[in-house]
């Protein structure tokens, strides 16, 4: 080997020995290593210790004859492109790499004639679908004559690092959007605040005259405006609740809920927000301390809840023989952070599948079709226990049911 050789084939083993922990840092170590041998004069058994050296290294390299079959590659070359390959060796490598487009070979057949290649970002689309993204090096190592005896290839794959750009790509989208959706419910829900005001007020005119006139005559008219009203106040609140920046445990700062004094006053509500053939359990353990949420935002919350299990029950309940059950659970426990109490609500319902369990938290998501649906719910439920110290944990099953349980910290 002369002087060139040795100074170019030393950088090589350098370069191996020396690799970087980081993978861009270790491809680009690789890469300043490999462009070189596109000029070296292999002599003796230079060669072989090329082979040798990529069979030992932890890039992506592999060694080609000029009938481009495999003298040697290294282990993250083989475990990468032909794992299942029980022998690649003198492996034709269009034959073992089918996938790769037509403009590689005419890269190849200019390697063979001496020219180097480097090529920082590039793709390829696989026959499965799935998109390749490389950065890769490609030239010719020479035999002991003096010819060229086949070419060399320099891979440094980023296609998983692609993939997480997308996601966080996809994810600052999502985010955006959902900033978005957030300033529009609340300038929704301040209008809707000013707009059922005033209708509240001609309802109460409109009763009123009819108490004076004697009359039944509109009642059941009323009283289906008194509810659509009350739907529409439901729907404002919780907008603006969701898009307001100001935690919900400012509203009523220091307020604290006895949760069994709490389960007596608004247990006969609850049990009315069952359907059809389902009944209502309620385990409360003794001595379960307050927690630091308001009465009036755990009812909504636990209306929420039971709401969902009521909708669950309904969609599932021609396979349920013995009718629909909730069960409220609520207990004390140790935790990290101190004393927890938690209040689970489990129904035996048609439960959830694993991407819409994923989802559930996700103000304006919904299943429900037609409109039926405001996607509010479960947002507002998680919105008030993080707002309070405390999570919302879901377990769920598709046919089995669905177990929401609200973590709140323990007054003491």
């Amino acid at each position: 080997m002369d002087l060139d050789s040795r100074s170019s084939f030393g950088s090589f083993t350098t370069a191996i020995s020396d690799a970087p922990s980081s993978a861009a840092r270790r491809h680009e170590s690789w890469a300043r290593a490999i462009r070189p041998l596109g000029d070296v004069r292999m002599r003796g058994h230079a060669a072989r210790e090329l082979v040798r050296l990529a069979s030992i290294s932890s890039g992506l390299i592999a060694v080609l004859d000029r009938d481009l079959r495999y003298l040697g590659a290294s282990p993250s070359w083989v475990q990468r492109y032909f794992p299942s390959v029980p022998v690649w060796l003198g492996q034709h490598h269009h034959e073992l790499l089918p996938d790769l487009p037509e403009r590689f070979r005419e890269v190849y057949r200019r390697a063979l004639q001496g020219e180097t290649f480097h090529q920082e970002l590039d793709h390829f689309q696989r026959s499965d679908g799935a998109t390749h993204w490389i950065s890769w090096s490609a030239g010719p190592w020479w035999t002991d004559e003096g010819t060229i005896g086949g070419i060399t290839l320099s891979v440094h794959d980023t296609s998983e690092l692609r993939a997480k750009e997308v996601e966080l790509q996809e994810q600052t989208r999502s985010a955006d959007r959902t900033a978005s959706i957030g300033m529009l419910g609340a300038g929704l829900g301040h209008d809707m605040q000013n707009l059922l005001l005033p209708l509240r007020a001609h309802l109460n005119a409109i009763a009123a005259a009819e108490r004076r006139l004697e009359s039944s005559r509109h009642h059941p008219h009323i009283d289906a405006l008194r509810r659509g009203l009350d739907h529409l106040q439901h729907l404002s609140d919780s907008l603006y609740l969701l898009a307001s920046e100001e935690p919900l445990s400012d509203h009523k700062i220091g307020e604290e809920t006895s949760v069994a004094a709490w389960w007596l006053q608004f247990e006969a509500l609850f049990r009315c927000a069952m359907p059809h053939r389902t009944k209502l359990e309620a385990r409360i353990a003794e001595g379960v301390p307050a927690v630091p949420v308001s009465g009036h935002l755990l009812t909504r919350a636990m209306l929420n809840l039971l709401s969902n299990s009521a909708r669950a029950i309904v969609a599932h309940l021609e396979q349920l023989r013995y009718g629909g059950c909730v069960c409220v659970d609520v207990r004390m426990e140790p935790g990290s952070d101190g004393e927890c109490v938690r209040i689970s609500v489990t129904d035996n319902g048609i439960g959830m599948t694993p991407e819409v369990k994923k989802r559930a938290t996700e103000a304006f998501f919904t299943t429900r079709n037609g409109g039926k649906g405001s996607g509010l719910g479960l947002a507002f439920v998680s919105r008030v226990v993080q707002d309070h110290g405390g999570r919302l944990e879901i377990e769920s099953e598709r046919g089995i049911g669905t177990t929401m349980t609200l973590v709140l910290p323990a007054c003491v």
